[in-house]
């Protein structure tokens, strides 16, 4: 036993019951501490999130494999010769045996640097290339590892696969210092013949042309092989939803020719579909959904797709006429003249009554067209055509049409669409409205949103802007009696509620929209004010800290800590007057103040986002805690 331990019982053989390890000890560590070697393992103690998880318990067959998790770690680092062993077991009571300590005996030996790598000569990749593939450099620890130097050889055989050597082949050998305190990396390269594609071979496809395919293979024949092409390949047949298995291999090979077939094997998705949900969610109030899918994913087996949507919700704490209708119908075209332009054109007809003071029918055509720059980079560009009436009690503009052009690109990095715990989010749309319509303002919306990780906390940050002005004709005389400068309500921006500024009720920032009307000429002009709110600037600032929650984390529950701000002026002029701190010692009462609140949250975990439930409270003294129900993050 090495040391003195804190017990007169030292057990060698195997105990009555299975004893639960109190802590783990080691000894003969001098280049880490003994909470990072104990980190390596796979055995759960309490800790700061989930303070009553039971202590593990400690098993022969399994606690060798924690050891030589230990020592996986320590050869990750240069410890080529690192050896690690139980030491003792120490019952921490003689009237508790089933509490013990673990000692771990830890001889590191000498750590090895890496001096030099080194590639046997060939013709393919120049040096530069080969150091780009395999990313160590001299001076960090030796990659003992089997694990870490196989990643190393297979990204070099990716290389070369990527230019056509599909013979090829790599090794690696070791060349130690007699004081193994240095090594060098010996990568042994026989790239052998470059192949070219002979033929490409569809099957499987029933009701789907082969040029369809076709058109998401990112290669053909004659070409160079490219493996990292084959890949991009079988991801963009998925990304059509045409297929429910999609598998692309090699076939045929022939070395005195230097050619080989590919073969594309598809398995098709059934191409109706008939989808529908139903939910409950709040954005005045509770709201009962349901919505209702059907539709053609390969309308004459050419991969273009057409869908009707239809959407119903209802108020329950409303009810009356309190309701919001939708039809839509979509076209798809994924290829667009054959090019990789997307279009999708749909018409949608919606009754929007939602609210007990404004009605809105409107008629909407909209023609984009996407175009996917990147991995992760996306443009849009295309017309749109607006037919609105609003009423407002009972005040109600003519139908209006809006005539607009939209431009947008949008850039998501993110690791998860809908749970995402790294990366970012950015979008910018610009519409510019005129062209003979009724009304004529530009407007611009931009969001960016931030994701980091630090263990198991996630901290958000997220940042909104907006802003529309008329111009011209608007400006002039506007055709729209309801909304603000010339600008008309639909366009208008509005904050406060689920997705904004939790703790305010939805919609309720923001200055009250008035409606001038005359009712017979040299009459003085009524001015009515109602309870709608809505400006031209919008900013929204959301910080936000999500974390499994403690004892529960394992049944997908989580919990959220988040600080709002923001609100909607009338105009740039009134938000930059507005006053911006953080004020404690007045009420709030002006409604072009930056508006803050925080608050908590839980969360339960599903494939498609969480499910949550937000309390939050206003930053005023006369505010309410307001209680938000959603699907997905807030931002």
């Amino acid at each position: 036993m090495l040391g003195s331990v804190p017990s007169a019982v030292t057990r060698a053989q195997g105990f009555e019951v299975e004893p639960r390890i109190q802590r783990i000890d080691f000894v003969g560590n001098a280049a880490f501490e003994d909470q990072t070697l104990q980190e390596q393992m796979l055995l759960e103690f309490p800790s700061l999130l989930r303070p009553l998880r039971s202590r593990p318990r400690y098993r022969r067959n399994v606690f060798p494999k924690e050891m030589r998790r230990v020592e996986a770690f320590y050869r990750r680092h240069g410890f080529g010769g690192v050896t690690v062993r139980l030491d003792s077991i120490v019952a921490l009571s003689q009237k508790q045996p089933a509490k013990v300590a673990i000692m771990v005996g830890v001889r590191e030996g000498p750590r090895t640097v890496l001096r030099e790598v080194r590639y046997t000569p060939q013709q393919v990749l120049s040096l530069e290339e080969l150091r780009r593939a395999t990313p160590i450099v001299p001076g960090q620890p030796y990659p003992f590892g089997a694990a870490h130097r196989g990643h190393l050889t297979r990204a070099l055989r990716i290389a070369y696969l990527s230019r056509g050597y599909l013979g090829v082949a790599v090794s690696d050998s070791t060349l130690l210092a007699p004081d193994s305190t240095e090594a060098v990396l010996v990568f042994k390269l026989e790239p052998g013949p470059q192949f070219h594609i002979r033929a490409v071979h569809v099957g499987g496809n029933e009701q789907t042309a082969t040029e369809v395919i076709h058109r998401e293979l990112t290669f053909k024949a004659g070409e160079v092989y490219d493996f990292t092409r084959v890949q991009s390949s079988e991801q963009n047949l998925y990304s059509t939803i045409l297929f429910r298995r999609v598998t692309i291999r090699e076939e045929s090979l022939d070395v005195a020719q230097r050619t080989v077939d590919i073969a594309v094997r598809v398995e098709e998705r059934k191409m109706t579909f008939v989808e529908g949900s139903v939910g409950i969610g709040r954005r005045n109030n509770y709201e009962a959904h349901a919505t209702g899918r059907f539709g053609l994913r390969n309308l004459w087996g050419r991969g273009h797709a057409l869908e009707w949507q239809s959407t119903v919700s209802y108020d329950l704490e409303q009810g009356g006429d309190n309701y919001y209708v939708e039809q839509r119908m979509r076209y798809v075209n994924r290829y667009l003249f054959g090019s990789p332009v997307r279009l999708v054109p749909q018409i949608a007809y919606s009754i929007d009554r939602r609210s007990d003071d404004v009605e809105l029918n409107r008629t909407r055509v909209d023609v984009p067209a996407f175009w996917r720059s990147g991995r992760f980079t996306q443009l849009s560009l295309g017309p749109f055509a607006s037919f609105t009436t609003t009423t407002l009690e009972e005040e109600s503009d003519d139908l209006l049409e809006t005539r607009a052009l939209s431009f947008g690109i949008s850039r998501n990095s993110s690791d998860n669409l809908f749970n995402p715990r790294q990366g970012d989010v950015r979008s910018l749309s610009v519409q510019c409205a005129g062209f003979g319509g009724d009304n004529h303002f530009n407007r611009v919306t931009g969001t960016y949103s931030r994701y980091e990780r630090f263990g198991p906390v996630t901290l958000a940050l997220g940042l909104r802007l907006g802003w529309v002005e008329s111009f011209g004709p608007s400006r002039e005389a506007s055709a729209a009696d309801i909304g603000v400068n010339g600008v008309p309500f639909e366009f208008l921006f509005q904050a406060g509620g689920n997705t904004t500024v939790r703790g305010f009720d939805n919609n309720s920032l923001g200055p009250r929209l008035t409606v001038t009307t005359v009712t017979d000429p040299g009459e003085a002009a009524v001015v009515d004010t109602f309870q709608v709110h809505a400006g031209t600037v919008l900013l929204l600032g959301n910080v936000e800290a999500r974390a499994p929650l403690p004892l529960l984390g394992m049944l997908n529950l989580g919990v959220v800590v988040f600080l709002d701000s923001g609100n909607v002026w009338r105009d740039v002029e009134e938000m930059t007057s507005a006053p911006f701190g953080v004020r404690f010692d007045d009420l709030y009462t002006g409604a072009s103040d930056m508006r803050y609140s925080y608050g908590v949250g839980l969360r339960y975990g599903t494939p498609f986002g969480p499910i949550r439930v937000d309390l939050g409270f206003p930053l005023k003294r006369n505010g309410r805690r307001v209680v938000h129900l959603g699907i997905g993050h807030a931002f």
